[in-house]
């Protein structure tokens, strides 16, 4: 993933978690990733594409992304 696609993932994970007001301790517990990657990933510095985050149901961070009912 290049460094541009990483700030912007980032950053709609940022949003998507500050929307929902999920603390990135939170969002750590619902998603097994430690919360300092959680803030390497907003901030762009650590590669989303092998982050279970991405995948997220109750983000959705993916578009034609669906919570499964």
């Amino acid at each position: 993933m290049e460094n541009n696609d990483l700030i912007l993932l980032g950053k709609r994970i940022g949003e998507l978690r500050s929307s929902r007001r999920l603390s990135q301790e939170r969002l750590s517990e619902m998603s097994g990733i430690s919360a300092r990657h959680i803030s390497e990933l907003e901030r762009g510095k650590a590669n989303g594409k092998r982050s279970r985050l991405v995948h997220a149901p109750d983000l959705q961070v993916l578009p034609g992304r669906q919570s499964a009912p």
